[in-house]
């Protein structure tokens, strides 16, 4: 089975969980983008670079209001697109320090109202998520309850 029936059939099971978070994950140069784009072409979902939540509305609030406002100020973006369902691509963004996000949380609250499929850089092991930074510094999540799917 492709990667991209993959993900629509993941995307099938969690449409109707609390958390609706499907994630892509995989080296660079894996894919995960192109699978993001072909979806986008097959099923009609939207595809959406992280990079477009990070507003000056986020930027302008301090580190620890960030934090708390973040899912707020971006489903307010999110809301603005019509759309259930978002093909997120570059979240490397939300990983840079200076944000001061936890990047899997926003996500999993953002997909208690959307459906997400997220391209995930880094690797997946032993039930957890790895992304490694620019600084080669790696930080590990705990992948409980998340569909994820390796390239």
């Amino acid at each position: 089975m492709s990667a991209t029936l993959r993900v629509l059939e993941c995307l099938r099971e969690v449409e109707h969980m609390p958390n609706k978070l499907v994630l892509v994950v995989g080296k660079a140069g894996t894919g995960k983008s192109k699978i993001l784009r072909e979806l986008a072409d097959v099923k009609g979902c939207r595809y959406l670079d992280c990079k477009f939540l990070i507003t000056d509305d986020l930027i302008d609030l301090i580190p620890k209001a960030r934090q708390q406002q973040a899912a707020g100020i971006m489903d307010g973006i999110l809301s603005g697109f019509l759309a259930e369902t978002f093909l997120l691509d570059g979240i490397e963004l939300l990983f840079k320090p200076v944000l001061c996000l936890e990047p899997l949380d926003l996500l999993k609250e953002l997909s208690q109202k959307y459906s997400l499929i997220v391209a995930w850089p880094g690797e997946y092991e032993e039930g957890n998520l790895i992304f490694q930074d620019w600084k080669l510094d790696s930080h590990t999540y705990d992948a409980k309850g998340i569909r994820i799917i390796e390239l």
